[in-house]
């Protein structure tokens, strides 16, 4: 990973949330974390089967870099939200995560999907 050329991005991850006396559920603020990613676009093919219906290749990419990402989790109680990402101006969040730290090579690392936030809601 060292020989690729990356760029640093900023992270917004939520931090979960509480109820308060009147039972209204409230996010904490956000993390920010800065770390730096290898940009790719989304090619079609294999990775196409990740995508959400209605979603095209180019409203994703790829970020390969050694910071943890979460994505959402809708089981989870309470709903974990996913990982934000700003690249080009628009937000991208996490959809599918890859963890190829397990496999003991020098090249450990995440593979993240990120889909444009606009094109989810």
């Amino acid at each position: 990973m060292s020989r690729i050329m990356k760029t640093k991005l900023t992270i917004e991850r939520h931090k979960g949330g509480e109820r308060d006396a009147n039972n209204i559920y409230y996010d904490f603020p956000p993390e920010y974390i800065e770390a730096e990613f290898s940009i790719q676009p989304f090619q079609k093919g294999s990775e196409m089967l990740v995508l959400p219906d209605g979603i095209r290749s180019s409203d994703a990419y790829v970020l390969y870099g050694t910071t943890p990402i979460k994505e959402a989790d809708s089981d989870a109680t309470p709903k974990t939200k996913a990982d934000k990402v700003t690249i080009e101006g628009k937000s991208y969040v996490a959809h599918n995560v890859a963890n190829w730290s397990f496999h003991g090579s020098r090249s450990d690392h995440y593979e993240s999907v990120f889909i444009k936030e606009e094109k989810l809601s």
